[in-house]
This record gives structure tokens, sequence and C-alpha cells, in this order.
């Protein structure tokens, strides 16, 4: 087998929730309100793929006002 060299090689485990947090994502998760200036940690969910951030950016704290409202939604 070749040497993949995909977007989310590498991320099986990253991106995996917990075995009890498995299904349906709660609507508190998009539905938070992030102030201007708020300091935010990225991170992505397999269940949702749109808008999943790069795995360059897992865990890391940024600024809410540096991110696109699209990444927000997947904190």
């Amino acid at each position: 087998m070749t040497n993949t060299k995909g977007k989310r090689r590498g991320t099986c485990y990253m991106f995996s929730r917990p075995f009890r947090k498995h299904g349906v994502v709660p609507l508190a998760t998009y539905l938070r309100i992030y102030k201007q200036g708020d300091i935010v940690d990225i991170k992505g969910m397999d269940t949702v793929q749109k808008g999943m951030p790069h795995k360059c950016y897992y865990e890391k704290l940024e600024d809410s006002t540096v991110l696109p409202s699209v990444l927000l939604a997947s904190l």
C-alpha cells in the first residue's frame, strides 16, 4: 500500500469522541455564543465533517475574533 497524504491522515484517534459521547451532537454545541475577544479551544468532531478544522489547528487556543463562524460551530 502506498503512503497516503490526505487531509485527514493520522486523525483517527485525534477527532474521535469518547465512547459514551457517540451519536447526536447536542444543540448547545452550536448555540453557544462567544463574545469578541474570548479565548476558544479549536476541536473537531468526526460526527460533523462540514467545517472541520485542519489537524494542525486541533487543540490550539485562538481569539474568537480571528476564527470564522463555521469553526466556532464545531468547537
